[in-house]
């Protein structure tokens, strides 16, 4: 299944997509090099698209440049899940695979513990 994911910087720009067809909000903070939003940011979108109706909209985001210790990968996923990410989104760049298998694993197991039905 094709699904459209707009990038947007806040509430507003996620109405915007959600109006345009957009299935995602990937929220991103441009002054950053991933773009990683504020918490408070993700929660706004997530209420602005519930409040106009866009309940099915999902939103995404990521946890940072260089997220190598694998608690606080988790901690930081956990963290924007709580603010209302429904798709978190992490690299594993300057990781060597082995270890960039082992961290993803640890977060998909982290998330899907609390957090069953995000992604």
């Amino acid at each position: 299944m094709q699904r459209l994911l707009i990038s947007v910087r806040g509430p507003k720009e996620a109405i915007e997509a959600a109006r345009g067809g957009a299935h995602i909000a990937d929220i991103e903070y441009p002054a950053s090099a991933l773009g990683t939003p504020y918490p408070l940011n993700i929660l706004a979108v997530r209420h602005k698209l519930n409040s106009h109706g866009y309940t099915k909209v999902a939103v995404s985001t990521n946890i940072g440049e260089k997220q190598h210790d694998r608690s606080s990968a988790c901690q930081a996923a956990l963290g924007v899940a709580t603010s209302g990410a429904d798709i978190v989104k992490c690299g594993f760049a300057e990781l060597p695979y082995e270890a960039a298998v082992y961290q993803g694993e640890t977060l998909v197991r982290t998330m899907r513990k609390f957090y069953p039905r995000k992604k």
